[in-house]
């Protein structure tokens, strides 16, 4: 049986030095400035969060455990898979994904 959201997040609004360091090296790569981001496997949200404080017009975030997605401190959250998401292509500018795991059975 596989168990989907079994982890913890660790990190919670965007301050963490992990989640700090990863957001730096995208801003080296493109700038989150007036740009959508969609936190794939948002757990609390802390990379949507950080987006945001690094210039983010809007994070959504979206993670099939239902326990973060109600904790999360994001404004925009949607319960779903990754695996079939819920958006039209290319309504996003940045799609981190961050310790998301995809596994074929």
């Amino acid at each position: 049986m596989i168990r989907y959201g079994g982890g913890a997040p660790t990190a919670i609004d965007g301050r963490e030095y992990g989640v700090k360091r990863r957001l730096e090296a995208l801003q080296g790569l493109t700038s989150f400035k007036d740009k959508t981001v969609l936190d794939i496997g948002c757990g609390f949200g802390a990379y949507g969060l950080g987006a945001e404080m690094y210039g983010a017009r809007m994070s959504v975030g979206i993670d099939i455990n239902y326990e973060y997605v109600k904790k999360s401190a994001l404004g925009l959250l949607v319960l779903a898979d990754a695996h079939a998401l819920p958006f039209k292509n290319s309504c996003f500018d940045i799609e981190p994904v961050n310790f998301y795991l995809r596994f074929s059975l």
